[in-house]
């Protein structure tokens, strides 16, 4: 397990002012749910505030998870759970890929990609093809990672494989308009044409 330091404390009228959660069903893993909260609430005129406040931290126990936890810690009570932290560290432990973000690595990047790819291309088409080119080049060509949800990072060829899956997946997800920046993505980088399954 790791330890997420942060909350989100959210107004309930300002919640139900943007029409709650974004449907995120098309992904195993929700992973731009956070970004689209954002992005409508900043629309909707209300004022996001960033606070590194470890009074208001919370430990974020990821089920499967690899990771760690401060050792002081894990004997405290979780208050309204009736578990210590110790307790829920280890149930957390137990291998899944059905709930949460926790997919197989293969699935996980595929599904980061579609994701992302989606929630920028339903906001800028100038946004989501320098986000797919910029994630062509840290991904594909240099295997940089930005999560610590996977452990491992798949070969070159399978991370091409993935990313176009992603974009593939996004465009499905966000429209015609997604489908025209995501083939342009592909053609900057001098790949072939995207297959709309």
């Amino acid at each position: 397990m790791e330890l997420v330091g942060g909350m989100l404390l959210l107004d309930r009228q300002a919640l139900a002012g943007i029409g709650g959660w974004a449907d995120q069903s098309a992904w195993a893993t929700s992973y731009a749910d956070q970004m689209t909260l954002s992005a409508d609430l900043t629309a909707a005129g209300r004022t996001l505030y960033f606070t590194p406040d470890v009074r208001l931290g919370s430990p974020h126990l990821k089920f499967g998870a690899t990771g760690r936890y401060p050792a002081g810690e894990r004997d405290r009570p979780v208050p309204g759970c009736g578990r210590t932290l110790s307790e829920l560290v280890d149930i957390c432990a137990v291998p899944r890929t059905d709930t949460g973000c926790r997919t197989a690595p293969e699935v996980f990047f595929e599904e980061e990609t579609g994701a992302l790819f989606a929630f920028f291309a339903s906001r800028s088409a100038h946004g989501a093809r320098a986000w797919a080119l910029r994630t062509y080049r840290e991904f594909v060509v240099r295997g940089i990672v930005h999560s610590k949800m996977v452990a491992t990072v798949p070969a070159s060829a399978q991370r091409r494989v993935l990313w176009r899956r992603g974009l593939a997946r996004g465009a499905a997800v966000a429209g015609e308009r997604a489908w025209r920046i995501a083939e342009e993505a592909v053609a900057a980088v001098g790949d072939e044409p995207l297959s709309r399954r």
